[in-house]
C-alpha cells in the first residue's frame, strides 16, 4: 500500500506543477497601448556556432521587423563562425581575449551589451531560431512598462536518436522554473532566450554582475540577481516563437548536462526538486512492482503516470522517442547528474566549447 499511495501522490504533484499551460500573453501586456516600438537590439554571443549560426540570422530577417539591430559576438571562435555571420550583413564584433573573472558566454553577452545601443535587448544564443511571428510577441509583451524582463524557454528540435536523451533534463529544468506550475513559485531565467529593458541590464549590471559573470550557470544567477532587487521575470514557453537544437553531438550532450545539471538543481526551490525526485523514483519502482505482483490498480497509476511523461515531454520538444523509452533516458539521466553532483561537489574542472572551465564556489 507505501508504494501504491507515493505513486499517486507523486503522480498528483508532478501533474500539478507540469499541466498548466504556460501563455507566452502576459497579464501585463495591454493592447490598447500599441506594441513597444522602440529600437530592440538583439545580442548573438556565439563560439564555434558555423553550422548553427546561419539559421539564426536567417529567421530574424525573416521576421519583417525594421527596426532591430544584430550582433553576433564572437567569442574567439575556431572556425567559420565569424565569416558567416558577416555575410549577413550583421554588426560581428570579434573578441580575442577573456575579461577576468568572466565566463565564455558572459564575457560575450557583455560585450554585446556594450555595443547595443536599443531600449529592450534580446540575447539569444546561437543554436536558438525564430519563428516570424517572433519579434512581433517581444513588442508586445514589452508593451507595458511593468514588464522588465521576459524569457522565453524554446521549443526543442530533436533531429538524430541520442537527441532525445535531454527528455528528463529539459523536463528537470524547466520544470523547476515554475511555468507550467499550479504552484505559485518562479525561478530562473531561461538562457537561450533573455529579453531585457536597458534600464534593467544597467540597474542589474546584468551580465557583468559579480555573481553572475564568473558563474557557469549564468541565467540561474542572474535571476537571483534579478530577484533579489525585485526585478519581476516574466517566463513563456516558446511554442510557435522560438526553437533550439542545443546538442549536434553526443559529447556535447553529454558535456552541456554534465555542466549545468547539478548547478541548476542544486539552486531550483525544494519543492519542485522533490517532487521531481519523487516522480522518477516512482518511475523506476512501479514497473518492478507491476511485475511482481500484477495488480490492475498499480498498471493504471503507471499509466496515468505515463500519460503525465507524455503531457511534459512533448510540451518540451519532439520527444516521443525519448518517453517511450523513458527507462534509458532516465538513466542516462541519472548517470550524468551523480556525475556532475560529483564534479561540483569536488570542485573538479569541466570543459565546454574547448574551455576548462573551473565550478565556482557556491
Amino acid at each position: 500500500m507505501f508504494n501504491i499511495g507515493f505513486a499517486i501522490i507523486s503522480a498528483i504533484l508532478f501533474g500539478a506543477i507540469t499541466l498548466k499551460q504556460a501563455k507566452t500573453k502576459t497579464a501585463a501586456t495591454d493592447l490598447t497601448l500599441g506594441q513597444f516600438d522602440g529600437l530592440i537590439s538583439v545580442v548573438v554571443p556565439a563560439r564555434n556556432e558555423e553550422s548553427r549560426i546561419g539559421l539564426l540570422l536567417e529567421s530574424l530577417a525573416a521576421s519583417g521587423d525594421q527596426n532591430f539591430e544584430t550582433i553576433v559576438v564572437d567569442d574567439m571562435s575556431e572556425d567559420r563562425t565569424c565569416e558567416i555571420a558577416s555575410g549577413f550583413g550583421v554588426n560581428v564584433i570579434k573578441i580575442d581575449k577573456l575579461k577576468s573573472e568572466f565566463r565564455g558566454k558572459t564575457n560575450a553577452c557583455e560585450i554585446g551589451f556594450q555595443h547595443s545601443i536599443g531600449k529592450v535587448i534580446v540575447f539569444l544564443d546561437a543554436d536558438t531560431f525564430v519563428h516570424p511571428n517572433f519579434m512581433s510577441k517581444v513588442r508586445e509583451l514589452f508593451s507595458h512598462p511593468l514588464n522588465q524582463v521576459v524569457t522565453i524557454q524554446p521549443k526543442s528540435k530533436c533531429v538524430k536518436l541520442f537527441e532525445q536523451l535531454s527528455l528528463f533534463f529539459h523536463i528537470s529544468s524547466v520544470t523547476a522554473t515554475g511555468v507550467n506550475s499550479l504552484f505559485p513559485f518562479g525561478f530562473g531565467l531561461y538562457g537561450p532566450c533573455i529579453a531585457l529593458r536597458r534600464e534593467a541590464y544597467v540597474l542589474s549590471h546584468g551580465f557583468a554582475n559579480e555573481n553572475v559573470r564568473k558563474s557557469i550557470v549564468e541565467d540561474v544567477a542572474l535571476g537571483e540577481v534579478l530577484k533579489k532587487q525585485d526585478i519581476a521575470i516574466a517566463r513563456y514557453a516558446g511554442s510557435g516563437l522560438i526553437q533550439y537544437r542545443m546538442y549536434e553531438k553526443f559529447s556535447t550532450l553529454y558535456l552541456g548536462w554534465k555542466r549545468n545539471i547539478a548547478a541548476g538543481f542544486t539552486k531550483a526551490p525544494i519543492l519542485p526538486s522533490i517532487i521531481l525526485v519523487m516522480f522518477y523514483g516512482s518511475l523506476i519502482s512501479l514497473p518492478v512492482q507491476i511485475i511482481q505482483e500484477r495488480t490492475p490498480l498499480l498498471v493504471a497509476i503507471f499509466i496515468f503516470e505515463l500519460i503525465l511523461l507524455f503531457i511534459a515531454g512533448l510540451k518540451l520538444g519532439n520527444y516521443l522517442l525519448g518517453i517511450i523509452f523513458y527507462p534509458l533516458t532516465l538513466f542516462f539521466f541519472m548517470v550524468v547528474f551523480f556525475a556532475s553532483l560529483t564534479t561540483r561537489i569536488l570542485r573538479l574542472k569541466t570543459s565546454w566549447a574547448g574551455r576548462k572551465l573551473e565550478i565556482e564556489k557556491k
